[in-house]
């Protein structure tokens, strides 16, 4: 686990001074970017207050003693599932504000943009079927860098440790980082929003008792859903700052070369032979070229 990521905590499930957590405390992730920001799903911040949302993020990772940071509500979209929170220097405990960002700004992740089909990546955070306080990290694939939620794009990815037959439950990994290892490092290119929910039907034991759909916090077939760290950056500046080099017209640019390379590679060896037949008769003889190619 990265020390930057940590355990996204309400005003009353956490002692700030000792570090100590309430038992029953629900989980979320969350993790810091550059500027002293933390990154977590908007779902998780609503729990907490929304848009009043004041709480505490905890870090532990390799650190001594647990670190407990007061957050609040900074900013969100509801499409992409994600929350801003930014460090709430009134409820500082024994660090000043400037301390308390250059801490943070230590343990930020560092942010990226590729992300492709097939790719192995990694995800941390706090699943409530783990017993580690320290975090989890879980491997994956990546399945689909297009996947639909509503109107909006996402990453869609296969864990296995959350298809198994006794699965990692994945409730609690939302708002976590989805790393990817690229040229030499690993960068965030995604964060954790939502899993297909296991739904399970229930009826109430009373006669002429109510249908209900209970869901169960297991990933069905082992999926997750990730919103897209270049979606992010486009959707909030502080977000793209925290990239270095990031460009939302030259990635818009990158993405539309990506899908012109997946169509021509989709395309088969005898229509490619075609193609590049009627190029040559194009070059070598023009417009007004009506013969086939044994006449060349």
């Amino acid at each position: 686990m990265y020390d930057g990521v940590g355990r996204l905590l309400g005003e009353d499930e956490v002692n700030p001074t000792t570090g100590q957590v309430r038992p029953g405390a629900d989980c979320r992730t969350g993790f810091v970017i550059r500027g002293g920001h933390v990154l977590t799903a908007w779902h998780c911040a609503s729990d907490l207050g929304g848009s009043n949302a004041r709480c505490w993020i905890q870090f532990r990772g390799s650190l001594a003693q647990p670190l407990t940071v007061p957050v609040k509500y900074d900013d969100h979209s509801a499409t992409l599932d994600v929350a801003i929170m930014a460090l709430d220097p009134e409820r500082l405990h024994g660090l000043g504000p400037t301390e308390a960002l250059h801490t943070l700004g230590c343990l930020a992740l560092p942010l990226g943009i590729e992300c492709n089909y097939h790719d192995d990546v990694r995800i941390e955070g706090f699943p409530i079927s783990s017993l580690n306080p320290n975090g989890h990290s879980l491997g994956g694939r990546v399945h689909d860098v297009r996947a639909l939620v509503g109107t909006t794009q996402a990453i869609k990815l296969h864990v296995d440790e959350l298809a198994a037959a006794v699965p990692e439950q994945a409730g609690g990994l939302s708002g976590g980082p989805v790393l990817r290892h690229f040229e030499g490092r690993e960068t965030v290119v995604g964060l954790v929003r939502s899993y297909p929910s296991d739904a399970m039907p229930t009826i109430s034991p009373e006669p002429g008792g109510t249908f209900s759909l209970d869901y169960r916090t297991v990933a069905v077939g082992g999926a997750l859903i990730v919103s897209r760290m270049g979606d992010i950056a486009t959707a909030f500046p502080r977000v793209a700052e925290a990239m270095d080099g990031f460009d939302a017209e030259f990635e818009k640019t990158r993405e539309r070369l990506r899908r012109l390379k997946r169509i021509s590679e989709s395309i088969s060896a005898e229509t490619r032979q075609q193609a590049e037949m009627k190029i040559v008769d194009f070059y070598l003889f023009g417009d007004g070229w009506l013969g086939g190619a044994n006449e060349r």
